[in-house]
């Protein structure tokens, strides 16, 4: 058992860890959803943002998909999140399959490499978030298991 006090400051180290991560996923969809509009080339994208909830959906060729993050690791460690991306029922938004994921840091980086990079993407930068959300929809919509 922890004592009060330790109890308190972990508590106070998750929820500021909480609002970084959410912080960097916001950023994230701001710059993603910029796929869709006048000058883009995605014509079939359309982002609907739930960010009070922690997640974004996006309808792309027929077919809804949502992001959402889940935070990770408060105690010893910076807090890390995973930005988790799921095929919905257009009818019922109920899940219809896991499409894939990657993870991040407090400090906005990625797990994610481009084949010919060494760094990992920045998720909080437009083009790797474009990039980030386009090859999670890539792999819903080449998913042919549903």
């Amino acid at each position: 058992m922890l004592t009060h006090k330790e109890l308190t400051e972990r508590m106070i180290t998750a929820i500021a860890g909480y609002k970084t991560l959410r912080s960097i996923f916001n950023d994230f969809y701001t710059h993603a959803a910029k796929l869709h509009g006048e000058e883009s080339l995605f014509e079939e994208i359309l982002f609907i943002p739930l960010l009070a909830v922690d997640s974004f959906d996006v309808l792309f060729v027929g077919r809804l998909f949502r992001f959402s993050i889940v935070v990770r690791s408060y105690e010893k460690h910076a807090p890390t999140g995973t930005v988790k991306c799921v095929e919905l029922d257009r009818i019922t938004n109920s899940p219809l399959a896991e499409v894939g994921s990657f993870n991040f840091t407090d400090a906005g980086l990625s797990d994610v490499k481009l084949p010919d990079a060494d760094k990992p993407l920045a998720m909080d930068h437009e083009d790797a978030a474009c990039y980030l959300d386009l090859n999670l929809l890539r792999g819903g919509i080449e998913n042919q298991g549903l």
